[in-house]
């Protein structure tokens, strides 16, 4: 049924798409449909990766944990010969198209750690230094939306692990103590780094930029409450200037598409920590969609538009284990 929900959704969005490009053929409902037609590709691609990832996955887990241990130390050679603690991946890569960015580099370090946690899930020692490292990547690399989201998400993971094992509980208090005192510490001595930004969020230039398109986006959802206004993030500023949170959902597609949207984002966290805290079914699968799911539905409430994809993976990786 889940399955059946998510392919609903698709051809919910390809609809509603194309009834309002045929109605309308404006360029900037142009523009909005193209962006929602590469969704919906970008969405079902990593729906059915996730969905018919491999079933016995210790050969997938270890290749991943080499690529982990291989960014590991090129990051750690980079800072030693740079003194920065700021990967700029321009400088060193071709960004035409947005592909090879510090967000790029982050965001598949945060899904590559979550699908590797399970190696270490029940080792607490290499369980604590694996998570500094993978921390310590994405703060070098310095996209804050994958750096809260694997922190939180690997909060929740621990946090429902306590239930049965009080171990577990212990590592999030020192992790929170260990957090805490690092960003003080990192702030005070006068570090650069965007993720020294959220101590004081609402100086960042980002965000204040964000909160424009933000407001936008409520003023289109105010004047038209049940429709929403497709496309209109589109009008000024490109297709980029979409609200950076779920709302943007609720502009393009609806009030419908919102919470359909929402739902199944929601549902895999329900269920999967159920799971996770009762020891039912396989621990390790169930922890990957727990943390990925966390993590997920974290940065489209705070910071991802209805055009990130990744949220996709996590539907796929959830219906594949309801499936077995």
């Amino acid at each position: 049924m889940y399955t059946i929900a998510v392919i609903g959704f698709l051809l919910f969005v390809l609809i509603w798409t194309s009834v309002y490009l045929f109605l309308d053929d404006k360029a900037y409902i142009q523009r909005a449909a193209i962006q929602s037609y590469q969704t919906v590709v970008l969405w079902g691609a990593l729906f059915f990766c996730g969905r018919f990832i491999p079933e016995d996955m210790r050969l997938l887990r270890k290749l991943f944990l080499m690529f982990v241990l291989i960014v590991f130390v090129s990051v750690l050679i980079y800072v030693a010969v740079t003194g920065r603690v700021f990967f700029v991946a321009r400088r060193y890569f071709d960004t035409e198209g947005g592909i090879a960015s510090y967000q790029g580099f982050a965001r598949s370090m945060m899904i590559t750690a979550f699908l590797v946690l399970p190696v270490f899930l029940r080792r607490h020692v290499l369980l604590i230094l694996f998570s500094i490292m993978v921390i310590f990547l994405l703060f070098v690399l310095s996209a804050r939306s994958e750096f809260i989201g694997f922190v939180v998400g690997l909060s929740i993971i621990l946090f429902a692990m306590s239930v049965k094992d009080a171990r577990y509980l212990g590592i999030i208090i020192i992790g929170i103590i260990s957090f805490t005192i690092s960003l003080f510490l990192l702030y005070e001595y006068g570090v650069s780094s965007r993720i020294l930004e959220l101590i004081n969020i609402e100086s960042s230039s980002s965000w204040q930029a964000r909160q424009i398109v933000f407001d936008r986006a409520l003023m289109h959802i105010h004047d038209s409450p049940i429709i929403g206004y497709f496309g209109g993030h589109a009008i000024t500023g490109g297709t980029a200037s979409y609200a950076h949170n779920v709302f943007s959902a609720y502009v393009n597609y609806g009030l419908l598409g919102f919470i359909w949207y929402l739902m199944l984002s929601i549902i895999p966290i329900i269920v999967s920590l159920r799971r996770v805290m009762l020891r039912i079914g396989p621990l390790e699968e169930w922890s990957v969609v727990l943390g990925l799911a966390v993590a997920n539905l974290l940065l489209i409430l705070a910071a991802k538009s209805v055009f990130w994809p990744v949220p996709a993976l996590v539907w796929g990786l959830y219906a594949r284990i309801k499936s077995r």
